[in-house]
């Protein structure tokens, strides 16, 4: 079966683990110096170093662009097409291009900020 948009976790430059959504990915390491990027094959986050303390460390993954964002900006771009279309004035037809223009230059031009990457505390998120 071919995953399209699998996100892969390389840490410390030489071991790879597959991420999937919604699933924890538990990583034990015996160096101090641990550092890893997430990345889907085209886009790649920033590098993440781990602190040395102690204990487990919680991170977050997510994109620039979630399926609401995406489904929003189809749907703006539609309706300002259809106005353009009803109208005929220019205007409507840049506006109808910019939520598609914006996602391409996120997606293309920042590929390195599209994964984000978020160190977070679940003691502060069950309390």
């Amino acid at each position: 079966m071919l995953r399209l948009l699998s996100l892969r976790i390389v840490v410390n430059e030489t071991e790879i683990y597959e991420c999937k959504e919604k699933q924890p990915v538990i990583i034990k390491t015996g160096t101090a110096a641990t550092h890893f990027v997430v990345s889907n094959g085209f886009h790649i986050s920033r590098v993440v170093r781990v602190s040395d303390k102690p204990g487990p460390h919680f991170y977050e993954v997510e994109s620039c662009l979630d399926n609401i964002q995406l489904i929003t900006g189809i749907l703006v771009s539609l309706l300002f097409f259809i106005i353009y279309i009803l109208s005929g004035l220019q205007f409507f037809l840049l506006i109808a291009n910019l939520p598609l223009l914006t996602m391409v230059y996120l997606m293309f031009v920042l590929r390195h900020k599209f994964i984000r990457v978020y160190s977070f505390d679940p003691a502060k998120i069950n309390s």
